[in-house]
């Protein structure tokens, strides 16, 4: 899961999916849980793309 977030290939729904979640609701608590980050702030902070929006 948090492998997927940090490549962000993938909207956070999709993730939610591939990692068995479902949805990206459900993803949110154990993102938060095991990085103290929201799953979205996760992505901006360890993202592995330089792409539009990323620094």
């Amino acid at each position: 899961m948090i492998v997927l977030l940090e490549h962000g290939e993938s909207r956070l729904d999709v993730v939610a999916r591939r990692s068995g979640l479902g949805t990206a609701t459900n993803l949110r608590a154990p993102v938060c849980r095991e990085t103290g980050r929201t799953p979205g702030e996760h992505r901006h902070r360890f993202s592995r793309h330089d792409g539009p929006g990323r620094r």
